[in-house]
């Protein structure tokens, strides 16, 4: 180089610099010596450059054969920048960022290739790769425990049936759902939805469940004070115990949690429910109208002294409920609009007279429809139950 500050800049350059000429290295500075693994400048001039590459590129391409289109594509645009994959003297990978540049020396047309060392950068993707393998493979495992308290079987009751559909929108769901015996005279079912989505509002969920559980001595569905199973708890003092479980502590800022719970007396077919800012149910009847079992009632999790509304109606036969997180209503539409709560109900009063479990399903296949081409943003649940005509 004829300029000695030039010559001093390619000399001690943090990057590896290379002249090629003709296809034939003729200079490079140490920090390309450092990089190649030679002992000298004049041990890597005495290399022929395919001797620095590997047969092939992960692409799987002939290094020798892309290398040419690289040199072609440097020439013609003046300069290239892209990845490559060089290896040292002792043939050990040596993942670099290239960028080529086209030159004039004595008349020659050559390059003056810049190797910006690549191996931590591709050292700690590939940790984080390893990182996000596992997180997956935890969440996955998670997503099998949380679909493992779901009623994976339905009670069997004379004159009254049961169906569900749970679609969570990420590998762990906010919203969880189960329906059950309470004695041989009662069934109870719920509906709850955590603020939020992923990991915590997961966590949350299904210890909500395990309170929840008729089979655990934690449980909430026992009536205060008492072991029996048949003195259990109503609606209303099972969202109440629930939110004295749930405050929110701490300042990782508010979770709370709404819910839907209902038991009903399988004699009289009286429903007890209570609606913890929950979505109200829909009750759809033989002829086709609907009404909605909607309530007022804060989060639970929020307010310590919260007060839990209890109200009773009496079902009659064909009649069926509908129970379903805020995921239904307030799914959006590639536009934006909301599926809304008009919408659900007529999809809802459209499956009159089918099959329940058709009912449910088609519902869901509606909102995923409503919001394709992408998926619902928010977790999806569905609990219907359905008596005998």
């Amino acid at each position: 180089m004829p300029d000695d500050r030039c010559r001093i800049l390619f000399d001690h350059a943090s990057d590896g610099h290379l002249i090629v000429l003709d296809g034939v290295v003729v200079d490079c500075n140490q920090a390309a010596v450092d990089l190649i693994g030679c002992a000298s400048r004049d041990d890597v001039l005495k290399l022929h450059p395919a001797v620095l590459s590997p047969e092939r590129q992960p692409d799987g391409r002939l290094s020798l054969e892309k290398s040419k289109e690289m040199d072609a594509a440097a020439h013609a645009n003046g300069f290239h920048r892209f990845e490559w994959i060089h290896q040292t003297v002792d043939g050990e990978p040596l993942p670099v960022m290239v960028t080529l540049n086209s030159i004039q020396i004595d008349g020659k047309q050559g390059l003056i290739a810049v190797w910006h060392d690549l191996r931590e950068i591709k050292q700690r993707e590939g940790e984080l790769r390893d990182a996000n393998a596992k997180m997956k493979q935890d969440l996955e495992a998670a997503a099998l425990v949380q679909a493992s308290l779901l009623p994976t079987v339905l009670p069997e009751i004379e004159g009254v049936t049961c169906a569900w559909a749970f679609l969570p929108c990420d590998e762990l769901a906010g919203d969880i759902l189960n329906v059950f015996l309470l004695d041989p005279k009662h069934l109870c079912f719920y509906v709850l939805d955590v603020s939020g989505h992923g990991v915590a509002s997961s966590l949350l969920s299904v210890t909500a469940s395990h309170f929840l559980s008729p089979d655990r001595k934690t449980s909430l569905l026992r009536r205060s004070g008492s072991s029996e199973d048949s003195h259990h708890a109503g609606p209303s003092e099972i969202a109440h115990q629930l939110n004295q479980q749930f405050q929110s502590r701490g300042s990782g800022g508010v979770q709370f949690l709404t819910l839907f719970c209902g038991i009903l007396d399988l004699e009289t077919l009286d429903l007890r429910y209570a609606c913890a800012a929950h979505p109200g149910a829909v009750r759809l009847a033989p002829d086709g109208t609907t009404t909605l079992l909607e309530h007022p009632g804060l989060p639970i999790g929020v307010v310590s002294h919260a007060e839990y509304q209890e109200e009773v109606i009496t079902l009659g036969k064909g009649d069926r409920i509908f129970v379903f997180s805020d995921g239904i209503p307030e799914a959006r539409s590639p536009s934006g609009d909301f599926y809304g709560s008009e919408r659900l109900v007529e999809r809802i009063t459209g499956t009159h007279g089918g099959e329940l479990s058709r009912s449910v399903d088609g519902l869901v296949d509606d909102v995923q429809a409503w919001c394709a081409p992408e998926s619902p943003q928010d977790d999806i649940s569905v609990l219907a139950i359905e008596i005998a005509p």
